[in-house]
């Protein structure tokens, strides 16, 4: 299936754009190809971002009616994991 596409002008200091055909090159794939899915990682990281976001907002605050040892023993879990 074809997505369709956009054409767009961007302007990059010289050094970025040399390092976005040296990758390209690299790569063995067209600039526009490199610098979408460059985008498309940022994007994704950004999304992961904010849900670990509203996530530390969520957990920030002890939920109301929730047993004060069993609340301890949870963010002290959380605590350890690696995130």
């Amino acid at each position: 299936m074809l997505m369709k596409t956009r054409k767009t002008a961007i302007s990059l200091p010289e050094d970025r754009f040399q390092q976005v055909e040296e990758m390209a090159r690299r790569l063995g794939v067209k600039r526009s190809q490199l610098i979408s899915a460059a985008l498309a990682e940022f994007f994704e990281r950004r999304r992961e971002d904010l849900i670990t976001q509203k996530l530390n907002e969520i957990y920030q605050h002890d939920a109301p009616g929730l047993d004060p040892v069993l609340s301890t023993m949870q963010f002290s879990r959380l605590a350890a994991e690696e995130w």
